[in-house]
């Protein structure tokens, strides 16, 4: 990018749907936090679900973080936690 104020070519440019054109994106919080794939997918379908599938992706939601606590022990260790 040229000018520091240029937008990256993946946040202009949104592939299945408009829930994510929003100001601040999953991604970006995702990677501020560092969150590995578990809990950034947590945050994630957390985020959208009143732009999608609310119940649905509400539910994926839970998924995930019942992942999360089940194998906890397993997974803090890794970088996918």
């Amino acid at each position: 990018m040229s000018n520091k104020d240029e937008s990256p070519v993946s946040q202009l440019t949104q592939i299945g749907g408009t829930h994510y054109l929003r100001s601040i994106q999953p991604f970006d919080i995702i990677g501020a936090w560092e969150l590995g794939f578990f809990r950034g997918n947590i945050i994630k379908y957390v985020l959208r679900c009143t732009a999608k599938n609310e119940k649905e992706d509400l539910m994926k939601a839970r998924h995930y973080l019942d992942h999360c606590i089940e194998n906890y022990d397993e997974l803090r260790a890794t970088a996918a936690f």
